[in-house]
């Protein structure tokens, strides 16, 4: 019991500053859009902020499983279901060794991250 807290948590506080830092990237892409559309000259916010796909790897990693609905679903409520699945994910692999254990995490960490942008890209064209 004691290896899956520890697992939860420390898989909990590494989600949780990861979503935090894609949020202040997201934030700063958002305030570089704001700034170019109130500016004279005609510029492609693409070419100076972030690319489109940035846009959708940093909303991936900042809402997980939501980032792909074009609903605005609130960012806590994001930040909850990622933290507590990847949490859960931690503790349950915290009870295998432990270079299996973070093998296994950053791997399915990468995957969903994948899966999240992919979906996002897609998204664009289908719905």
């Amino acid at each position: 019991m004691m290896r899956f807290l520890m697992g939860f948590l420390l898989a909990l506080a590494l989600i949780l500053v990861e979503i935090g830092i894609a949020q202040i990237f997201l934030d700063r892409d958002a305030n570089c859009r704001e700034r170019i559309s109130s500016g004279r000259i005609v510029v492609d916010p693409h070419s100076v902020c972030t690319p489109e796909i940035g846009i959708n790897l940093l909303n991936a990693l900042s809402r997980g499983p939501f980032s792909s609905t074009r609903s605005e679903v609130s960012p806590i409520m994001a930040w909850v279901v990622s933290g507590i699945s990847f949490g859960i994910l931690g503790g349950f692999l915290a009870q295998f060794p432990r270079r299996t254990a973070l093998s296994f995490f950053f791997g399915l960490h990468l995957a969903a991250i994948f899966l999240f942008t992919t979906i996002a890209c897609l998204s664009q064209y289908i719905l």
